[in-house]
């Protein structure tokens, strides 16, 4: 989990938003993102998906 959210707060920072404006797109809080990019929270592949969308990315280039 912890790579996992790593590269999530990757490609976040990359695309230019914060925790927060990712949280709000996603229509989640700051804190659940600070709690997946810090691998304490557990995704599904529909939350994996929903990530990927806004950061117009393909969710195989979470695990590369």
């Amino acid at each position: 989990l912890t790579a996992l959210g790593k590269n999530i707060r990757n490609f976040r920072i990359n695309k230019g938003l914060s925790q927060e404006a990712l949280g709000k797109v996603l229509k989640v809080d700051k804190a659940y993102i600070s709690r997946i990019e810090g691998g304490k929270k557990n995704l599904t592949i529909k939350s994996l998906a929903k990530i990927a969308d806004v950061l117009s990315i393909e969710i195989r280039s979470f695990f590369s």
